[in-house]
C-alpha cells in the first residue's frame, strides 16, 4: 500500500513471491509500466485510488497476505491508520509481517497487540523502518 513505483512488490516478485498487489492513487501507470519492463505483469495487480478503500474492497473479496508493504507519506498518520485498519480486518494473515516505513521522528507505539514488533532500523534523521508479525490475539 502506497506503493509509489512499485519497487519493493517488484523485488519480492523477482525474488519469488507468487503474486503482488499494488496500491496508489496517483502511481499506478508508472507500476503498470514498471511491471511491464520487468515481464512481472502477469504476477501484479495494480489497483488506482485510495489505499483504505482498496483495503476493504480487498478484505470484502476475502483476500489474505503473507506479506504488506506499507510506504505511506512520513507525518500524515498514514501509517498508523494502516495498521490499525489491517489490526481489525483479516487482510494480514497470522503469522505474516507488515513492514512499514515512516520518518525517523514518527515514534508513537500502537496499543494494537495483533502486531508484534520483531525489527526497528533507523536509517539517517528521516526514516525508519519497522517489521511487525501479524499474532494471534486470544
Amino acid at each position: 500500500v502506497f506503493a509509489g513505483t512499485g519497487g519493493l512488490g517488484l523485488e519480492a516478485l523477482s525474488r519469488g513471491a507468487k503474486s503482488a498487489v499494488f496500491v496508489d492513487k496517483s502511481t499506478a501507470d508508472i507500476i503498470k509500466d514498471n511491471l511491464r519492463h520487468c515481464h512481472l505483469e502477469e504476477q501484479g495487480e495494480v489497483m488506482k485510488g485510495d489505499v483504505f478503500t482498496a483495503m476493504q474492497r480487498l478484505a470484502g473479496q476475502g483476500r489474505s497476505f503473507g506479506l504488506v508493504f506499507c510506504d505511506p507519506p512520513y507525518h500524515l498518520g498514514l501509517w498508523q491508520r494502516t495498521m490499525t485498519y489491517l489490526a481489525k480486518s483479516s487482510l494480514l494473515s497470522t503469522g505474516g509481517l507488515l513492514v512499514v516505513e515512516c520518518g525517523g521522528d514518527e515514534n508513537e507505539v500502537l496499543d494494537l497487540p495483533q502486531f508484534k514488533l520483531l525489527r526497528n532500523q533507523k536509517y539517517g534523521h528521516t526514516t525508519q523502518l519497522n517489521i511487525y508479525e501479524m499474532v494471534a490475539i486470544e
